[in-house]
């Protein structure tokens, strides 16, 4: 059995306490628990334990409690956003409450729970920066192991080390140990790369499930529609139900003298706690306050940063959109600001804190300029990388799915040129309305009676889905994705005005591939549902029999992948790049689709 730690030992001990504790007898406790003799350092390090945790809160000199028993019955208010609540309340307006009662549940004044809900935008603008990071750590891994097969193509000394096994490495002529004696076989550039492009696309769609998990993590309170958007809510701790309780107060029904009385006693509070050459952190300060001062909190004054902003003995550092360290709050996923405070008349430290941040400031862009230099330097060759092997992928579908030239001569280039409504077919330039009907094919309908319009076709479609089973989610996602399918084909965008019934493959790439890459609200992982759920439609139709042929709609589906690195690539060009124009036509011009 592992041995267990003063830490560890520390935090059992504190999350059983039902009051405070000073520090002398939770260090005898320790002691006693671990059957160890007390040493010089054993309280340094049981109080450096106890600091690491976030639901220990500060009671006084040499005390300390768990902020669920100094926090009952205390309350804090929130002020509305500039525009009003909009019926959300993000989580890290909860803070420090939230991390320090770990996760405790939020409900209305009649104790329902408020239900979390992510608006689509935030979400997706949440799997962009993850993806986005994941990509960028791909593309440094795939890029160290192509320089490393390229070195090892040029015979340089380290290879020659590497074949000898001075390096660990297995040549041409020796065994690996796990091969049972067959000779390893040292990758081509190509074959390496298909092998790691193979491995990260794994990774991405195991990926989707830690991404779920976070915007779940993420997702802020809605709070009730009736509720006044301009009104405060004043958030009270119920130890017993262990939840927040949150309450509207609209302006008639604030107390400003109480609210100017708590303001006063915080700040007189912080300012007595403050010392020369240091600062503190803002949160932890405003719990102590709530630990050490009576009555404190039984009716909330402002917000601790609009209270300690107003008082000229204090200055705010970071928090909000300004400077601070980040740091991670209880719930997975968000990162909050730190908000310091430190004496206005600190002009040594203050001094500092300027020049730090007009230097982090300075980092940050010097930085930001780097990243775009090299974005530009290795963007050209990405989507190089991306058209030559989205053309390989093209022709293997293909084959796969028994496609033959007709079809390709009939999606060729059917792609909107600079000026709205017109198209080309190749470099043929424009052709007519009815030329590029003719180009588009058709798919092979055939009809029981009166051909049924797109508005009976979704119908139907909406009633199958509902009796697959399908979660409320999934069928509604299915159902938007081919209503704004069905809004491009009757656009005439890029081709002439079509139904859902009408759509070829030349309709399809021409939507996945430009249109909904540049006009859409696009991201990599709706690319890939959107793809299925037009696949799964056109599915459905071959079965009740008004298509005769839907291998076209499985095309866009098994090169979904390309669609989202399309996506990627469009994003990453700057508009303010000279070289933006060339890049853009590069990407959307000179490849397969």
């Amino acid at each position: 059995m592992a041995r267990r730690t003063i830490r560890a030992t520390t935090e059992d001990l504190c999350r059983a306490l039902q009051g405070p504790i000073h520090i002398r007898e939770l260090v005898r406790r320790v002691v006693e628990a671990l059957g160890l003799e007390e040493r010089k350092t054993t309280e340094a390090s049981v109080r450096e334990a106890v600091g690491r945790l976030r639901f220990m809160v500060r009671s006084g000199t040499g005390t300390y409690a768990p902020a669920r028993v100094v926090l009952e019955g205390k309350a804090f208010r929130l002020r509305p956003p500039r525009g009003g609540w909009g019926r959300m309340l993000p989580l890290w307006r909860l803070e420090p409450f939230g991390t320090a009662l770990e996760n405790a549940g939020v409900v209305d004044p009649h104790g329902r729970p408020l239900p979390r809900t992510l608006p689509q935008a935030d979400a997706d603008a949440l799997e962009r920066q993850i993806d986005a990071e994941v990509r960028r750590q791909a593309a440094e891994i795939m890029d160290f192991f192509l320089a490393y097969a390229a070195r090892r193509g040029d015979g340089s000394e380290q290879d020659q080390g590497d074949r000898e096994g001075g390096a660990g490495g297995y040549g041409e002529g020796e065994r690996h140990p796990g091969e049972g004696g067959r000779r390893a076989r040292v990758l081509a550039p190509a074959d390496l790369r298909q092998l790691l492009e193979r491995l990260l696309r794994d990774v991405g769609e195991e990926r989707r499930g830690l991404h779920l998990q976070t915007t779940a993590a993420m997702a802020p309170y809605r709070l009730p529609g009736e509720w006044d958007e301009r009104a405060d809510l004043i958030v009270r701790y119920e130890a017993r139900a262990h939840v927040l309780r949150v309450t509207p107060e609209s302006p008639e029904e604030r107390d400003e003298e109480r609210i100017r009385a708590d303001d006063r006693r915080l700040c007189d509070f912080v300012v007595s706690q403050l010392r020369r050459g240091c600062s503190s952190l803002l949160d932890e300060l405003l719990l102590q306050a709530y630990a050490q001062l009576p009555g404190f909190g039984t009716y909330p004054g402002s917000p601790a940063d609009e209270a300690v902003a107003r008082d000229p003995r204090i200055r705010l550092i970071g928090g909000g959109g300004e400077g601070g360290d980040l740091w991670r709050g209880s719930y997975p996923g968000v990162l909050q600001r730190h908000r310091s405070v430190a004496l206005a008349d600190d002009v040594a430290l203050l001094a500092r804190v300027d020049r730090m941040m007009a230097e982090s400031a300075s980092a940050e862009r010097a930085a930001g300029r780097l990243r775009r230099l090299e974005l530009r330097r290795t963007l050209a060759a990405r989507i190089q990388r991306h058209l030559r092997q989205l053309a390989v992928d093209l022709e293997e579908a293909q084959d796969a799915l028994g496609m033959d030239e007709t079809w390709r001569e009939a999606e060729a280039g059917a792609y909107a040129r600079a000026g709205a409504g017109t198209y080309a077919r190749g470099k043929a330039g424009r052709v007519s309305h009815e030329e590029g009907r003719l180009a588009a094919g058709g798919p092979g309908l055939s009809y029981d009676g009166a051909r049924p319009s797109d508005e009976a076709l979704l119908a139907r479609w909406d009633l199958h889905l509902q009796q697959q089973g399908l979660g409320e989610r999934v069928r509604t996602r299915k159902l938007q994705h081919i209503e704004t399918l069905r809004t491009y084909l009757v656009s005439g965008q890029d081709l002439p005005p079509a139904g859902l019934l009408d759509a070829t493959g030349g309709y399809l790439a021409a939507f996945f591939f430009w249109t909904y890459v540049r006009r859409y609200p696009s991201s990599p992982s709706d690319a890939e549902t959107f793809t299925l759920d037009v696949r799964d439609f056109y599915r459905w139709l071959a079965q009740e029999g008004l298509v005769t042929d839907d291998r076209w709609a499985e095309l866009p589906y098994r090169l979904r992948h390309h669609v989202g690195e399309r996506i990627r690539l469009y994003t990453a060009i700057d508009p303010d790049d000279p070289e933006a124009d060339e890049l853009t036509e590069m990407l959307f011009l000179s490849g397969a689709l």
